[in-house]
């Protein structure tokens, strides 16, 4: 077993709380799995070197799903076919069945072809064997990949969605042995269609009340696209629905998008198969885009997931919105110590402080480490965060209340992959109520979940080496509430 993929000091981009692999190229995660008591994540992987090519199934393992240890690779490149995106479910025997599409590459890109394959592990995930039957499925196309598969158990069968990328299409298809697939139905195109569609995802999720209380469950849908994103480049859209383990209908019109996330660095989110029955689900995703993956300045490795999160849904105006916060371990991550800042006078509210008063509108200027967690609470007329990294490099989070607009701006953040990095995105955040703001800071990344999660931006960084700290200035003095910075 390999040893816990490392984050020294010396690498001044390498993540504290997201997982990365020990060397060369990762990116969409595959077939995340609670095994064993152990959350297993697979991940597409190049072995062999920084850029994307011989693409593999990484794996690694983590008992709390910030702490992550990584394995061999479990699935590697075949002389005639790459190991494609895919997902992974238990089978009644106890063993994991991986389902990826196989990439049969050819000099010639018109004689390119995408099937999808069954691969098994005995072995808690170690190694995998052929299916037998491989491929399962092979509709003689360039395109057709990323296949999510899961046991739908009202009508006792395999459910497989697959992409069409091209076309914008989503394939349904059904097994009850795992060997004859059948296709059931298709949707698309719908949302946002430029670009290509690609890692669908098809899962149930409860509705939950004010006190996070299951009061319902509805289908999501949620598809990647690249480009055509709201911030530029690949992201993900996701629909609401039903879903009778053959058909997917969607609550409401699908003309407009949906987004996962309003950043740029949020791709191929997968749940993980196998958690136990609970009032919410746990996806990770890819943290990169595809406009500048290629050019990120790490070394000896390139790419990193997200942190996992909790998601669910909310009803809003009628439609059940997504909601996502990050995994409880996140508050204590084992084996890495959390210092409490204090640095304003106490509110009287226990933990909870105010920033500035009416007498001192002067902000206070922290000082942090390379990763931290800020949670707190906005009133009045709006909010400036800055999170600096030294000189006069800051990623900024401003909420304006009269626009109702939240802006995530990392143009000062220091360095740029390439001219496509984009520097401001933004959300509309309708509310006049006091405004939840919960962010998390890693040596090379900005996730902010709004709005109890109904929105959210992901960002990649690059800062040089410098002073951290943190600024807020609030629109209205003592308007600002914090509730931790750790």
């Amino acid at each position: 077993m390999m040893d816990p993929v490392p984050n020294d000091a010396g690498d001044a981009h390498r993540p504290l709380v997201h997982f990365t692999a020990r060397r060369h190229w990762i990116n969409d995660p595959n077939g995340p799995i609670v095994h064993g008591n152990r959350r297993h994540l697979f991940f597409q992987h190049n072995p062999n070197g920084l850029e994307w090519g011989d693409i593999s199934w990484g794996h690694a393992v983590s008992d709390d799903l910030v702490t992550w240890q990584e394995l061999p690779v479990a699935i590697p490149v075949a002389d005639d076919h790459m190991i494609f995106s895919g997902s992974a479910a238990a089978l009644p025997d106890g063993s994991i069945a991986a389902f990826y599409t196989g990439h049969r590459h050819d000099d010639d890109p018109l004689r390119v072809r995408q099937d999808q394959r069954i691969a098994v592990s005995r072995d808690g995930g170690a190694t995998f064997e052929p299916f037998g039957a491989d491929p399962v499925i092979d509709l003689d196309l360039v395109d057709f990949r990323d296949p999510n598969v899961f046991w739908h158990a009202p009508t006792e069968r395999w459910v497989m969605v697959v992409s069409l990328p091209d076309r914008r299409q989503v394939i349904v298809f059904g097994s009850t042995d795992l060997v004859t697939w059948g296709e059931c139905s298709r949707f698309g195109p719908a949302g946002a269609t430029i670009g290509i569609w690609e890692c669908p995802a098809l899962f149930e999720l409860p509705v939950l009340d004010r006190e996070r209380r299951c009061t319902a469950t509805r289908w999501v849908l949620k598809i990647d696209h690249n480009p055509g994103h709201v911030s530029g480049g690949s992201g993900g859209q996701y629909f609401v629905g039903d879903f009778d383990g053959f058909t997917f209908v969607p609550d409401h019109p699908t003309t407009e998008p949906r987004w996962v996330d309003w950043g740029a660095d949020f791709y191929g989110a997968l749940p993980f198969a196998g958690e136990p029955s609970t009032n919410e689900r746990t996806w990770i995703a890819w943290m990169s885009n595809w406009d500048y993956a290629h050019d990120t300045p790490t070394s000896p490795w390139r790419g990193a997931m997200s942190l996992p999160r909790r998601i669910a849904l909310v009803e809003r105006a009628g439609e059940h919105v997504l909601v996502q916060r990050p995994v409880d371990a996140l508050d204590h991550p084992s084996g890495t110590a959390t210092e409490s800042v204090g640095s304003v006078a106490s509110s009287g509210r226990g933990t909870a402080r105010w920033w500035g008063d009416a007498a001192d509108p002067t902000p206070s200027v922290v000082e942090v480490a390379d990763a931290y967690r800020l949670r707190l609470l906005v009133g009045g007329a709006g909010v400036t965060i800055r999170l600096g990294f030294g000189g006069d490099t800051a990623v900024t989070v401003s909420f304006d209340r009269g626009a109702q607009t939240l802006t995530v701006d990392r143009s000062a953040s220091g360095e740029y992959p390439n001219e496509r990095f984009s520097g401001i995105h933004s959300a509309p955040v309708p509310t006049d109520g006091p405004l939840d703001l919960d962010v998390v800071v890693d040596r090379s990344s900005v996730e902010v979940f709004a709005d109890q999660g109904a929105v959210v931006f992901t960002e990649l960084i690059f800062p040089p080496a410098g002073r951290r700290t943190v600024t807020i200035t609030g629109a209205d003095p003592g308007s600002i509430r914090l509730d931790s910075l750790v």
